[in-house]
């Protein structure tokens, strides 16, 4: 995910104040950040939670 045309590294130690503020609606909605990997951040990268994953199952959004 890109904030105003920037990608962040990965691997990089900061973020955009873009990826702070949209990440509380992300996390809501049932999506985790890259920003906390331990190993390799990686703050552009949000997936889906095991919860999100199984109502898109349970809702046939997923084959």
């Amino acid at each position: 995910m890109k904030v105003g045309n920037v990608l962040v590294p990965l691997g990089a130690d900061w973020t955009l104040r873009g990826m702070l503020v949209l990440y509380p609606y992300l996390h809501e909605e049932g999506l985790y950040s890259g920003m906390g990997y331990k190993h390799r951040k990686d703050s552009m990268h949000f997936e889906a939670s095991e919860e999100l994953i199984e109502k898109w199952r349970k809702l046939g959004m997923l084959y």
